[in-house]
């Protein structure tokens, strides 16, 4: 919200605690199921959906840490048999509020992306990403709601097209003789951890380290200003002597 003052940004819940930690955040949160108690207002006007909702299969709860329900219940967790039962939903009612072309940022996990396939297509989804973490584990979907009747309600002319992300940090890393020492950790989408490794790496090279940055198997080039969607970046110091 800070980032984008002009936002106006709805939630809900069904959880009391939750709506009451929403609004002493300044957020206009509605206690309901999903987008039942959003204004109808709100129909066709939403540029992004974002839906964290139970997804883990019902047979699988009992696997869950041995203190999740301590201070939750099922119901946080609860995606029905194969988890999908609650994004489906989301999935299907999401046309309604989202503008042609809008985005919806979807939490899931396991092979639930694959198993939404069909559904995405059906509804007039289009450009799916599936984001993975840094180990390659799916950890949700980005997708746009596509113009034209499909995104209406209507038949999906196209097929969509599926692509994986990975969201893995990147790492400003300074080598020497003592080791290796992590300096700075960043993703590209957030600006503060952006800015930050940038100010490192301009101190190591006033420090007089020079960059470097792999472009293949055995292939690096030298840089003079932080490449912020490389993987790794690594800091050494000049090799003295002739």
């Amino acid at each position: 919200m800070a980032a984008r003052p002009g936002a106006r940004v709805v939630a809900s819940d069904v959880d009391e605690r939750a709506v009451a930690c929403a609004a002493s955040n300044g957020v206009e949160v509605y206690r309901g199921d999903l987008f039942a108690p959003l204004p109808r207002t709100l129909e066709g006007r939403a540029d992004v959906v974002v839906a964290v909702v139970p997804y883990v299969p019902t047979p699988e709860l009992a696997l869950l840490q041995r203190d999740t329900f301590t201070f939750e219940s099922p119901l946080s967790y609860d995606g029905g048999r194969d988890g999908t039962e609650i994004l489906r939903r989301v999935l299907t009612d999401s046309p309604r509020f989202l503008r042609n072309g809008g985005a919806l940022l979807l939490e899931l996990g396991g092979d639930q992306a694959d198993v939404l396939g069909d559904d995405l297509a059906r509804l007039g989804y289009a450009d799916v990403i599936v984001l993975v973490d840094e180990d390659g584990d799916v950890r949700g979907i980005e997708a746009t709601l596509a113009a034209g009747p499909a995104g209406n309600g209507g038949v999906a002319s196209t097929r969509t097209n599926t692509r994986r992300r990975r969201h893995a940090m990147s790492k400003l890393v300074r080598m020497d003789q003592t080791g290796h020492t992590t300096l700075a950790e960043w993703r590209a989408d957030d600006p503060e951890a952006v800015e930050r490794a940038v100010r490192a790496f301009r101190t190591e090279l006033d420090r007089g380290y020079f960059a470097m940055v792999s472009t293949g198997p055995g292939h690096a080039d030298q840089v003079r200003d932080l490449p912020i969607d490389a993987d790794l970046v690594i800091m050494r110091l000049p090799i003295s002597g002739g």
